[in-house]
């Protein structure tokens, strides 16, 4: 009977095995990590609420053409000396009732309606790219904090080669010593090394430790043993850059159409011009009709009172005009607001071209630095093989007694050093070209 349990006893086994594992996991990719820190910034949310203002000020200014619609209704009773139907006043209770419903509209305002539109349509776009602007940067941010995690993670994984290689040093010198072709003393310089390698990898784990806790905060969760990213291949970043690096030019003119820093004050200037157009509509007359519809019924204590039907027949008042409002003199305060608009104009133009001078300098050095991060990181590749094969020949020789202990030590020692500056060049160059990518306005295409 067991035969007929043992295979799903064996896959329930799986099962609890892989549940298991996969709690002991907690592994992120970049996009994981640039969504979840998006999605719960604070930063974010604050835009995304200025924006919501921003959406309902532009909702409010495209209704501004409407009619205003008003109704009211009063009861009123009074008692004691009253106003009589033949206008006497006696001692008498009376009670009215009335209804009121106005109506008017803004035929013209020297066109304040469409300019005030438009101003509100800028400051909406305005907000939309300071959302985008403000998704870049964490993007980026978080960007940065991943790449220095794989960093660290190069750099333990070389801790962990030279530690290997240290083990292998003193299994060598353990047999030459046995055999009367190396000193003692060469077998302690190697047991050393060895741990003084073990005591690279600690630090270096833990400098991995401190890199995922700086994500970890970045991303505001809670501190987690179990976190872990996802290995990206270094290779694979590198060669997405294969067909070289654009110019500090062309990324400047794609940044003016592109970047959301700019684009938010470009639509800043357009709603300011377009306040100066509704200052201005200050000077025009307001022409306006109004229409309204009123009724009242009365009633006398101790009188005959028309019906309510009658009275609402009777006192039925419909009443429609049309006003213009001409402006001759309001203190200069037409004049000086229009002139006030104008310098807020002037502002902002001066911080647009300060934001593009400051941009232009930032991406010519940005650009640099990354043209002379893939020069060295060239120059590194030819560096790394010669020092494999300096350490390739030292070891032979150490193994032959033709070198020292400590040569070969050295040599191994600078070879790991290049291997660890590859690394770094490596790491260096992406993130510049991440940069660049910031500047383009391609962070989001993660």
């Amino acid at each position: 009977m067991g035969k007929y349990f043992r295979k799903p006893a064996i896959v329930l086994l799986m099962l609890l095995a892989a549940n298991k594992l996969a709690a002991q996991t907690n592994t992120w990719s970049m996009q994981r990590c640039v969504d979840y820190a998006i999605d719960n910034s604070i930063q974010i949310k604050q835009s995304k609420q200025n924006l919501d203002n921003k959406e309902l000020s532009l909702n409010t200014s495209k209704w501004q053409w409407l009619p205003s619609i008003n109704a009211n209704v009063s009861e009123n009773y009074d008692v004691g000396r009253s106003p009589s139907k033949d206008g006497t006043i006696k001692d008498i209770s009376s009670l009215n009732s009335s209804f009121n419903l106005n109506a008017s509209v803004t035929l013209f305002s020297g066109l304040k309606n469409v300019y005030n539109r438009r101003a509100h349509e800028s400051e909406y776009n305005s907000a939309l790219e300071g959302l985008k602007s403000a998704k870049e940067s964490i993007t980026l941010n978080i960007t940065t904090y991943y790449l220095k995690i794989l960093y660290q993670k190069a750099i333990l994984q070389i801790a962990k080669d030279q530690f290997a290689l240290s083990e292998k040093q003193l299994a060598t010198t353990r047999v030459m010593v046995e055999n009367g072709k190396a000193p003692k003393s060469n077998l302690y310089q190697a047991e050393a090394q060895k741990e003084q390698d073990r005591i690279t990898i600690i630090r270096a784990q833990n400098d991995v430790d401190m890199a995922i806790l700086d994500l970890v905060q970045a991303l505001e969760l809670e501190v987690d043993s179990t976190f872990d990213i996802e290995n990206v291949d270094i290779e694979q970043l590198i060669a997405a850059y294969a067909d070289g690096l654009p110019s500090a030019d062309e990324v400047y003119q794609k940044s003016l159409s592109l970047t959301p820093q700019l684009k938010e004050q470009q639509y800043m200037l357009e709603s300011l011009r377009n306040n100066i157009s509704v200052a201005k509509a200050n000077y025009y007359p307001t022409v306006s009709l109004s229409a309204s519809y009123s009724n009242a019924y009365y009633r006398y204590q101790d009188m005959d009172n028309v019906s309510f039907g009658d009275q609402i027949t009777q006192n039925a008042r419909k009443t429609i005009g049309l006003s213009v409002n001409i402006p001759i003199f309001n203190k200069l305060q037409s004049r000086n607001n229009v002139r006030s608009q104008r310098l807020a104009v002037t502002n902002q133009e001066l911080a647009i071209t300060d934001a593009q001078k400051s941009i232009y300098k930032e991406i010519c050095t940005a650009c640099a630095n990354a043209q002379a991060a893939s020069e060295v990181l060239k120059a590194s590749v030819s560096s790394v093989l010669s020092a494999q094969k300096s350490y390739e020949y030292a070891q032979i020789n150490y193994e032959v007694g033709k070198s020292t202990y400590i040569e070969l030590d050295e040599i191994k020692s600078k070879y790991m050093q290049t291997l660890a500056q590859q690394v770094e060049n490596q790491y260096d160059f992406v993130m510049k070209c991440k940069i660049i990518e910031y500047y383009m306005g391609e962070m989001g295409n993660q």
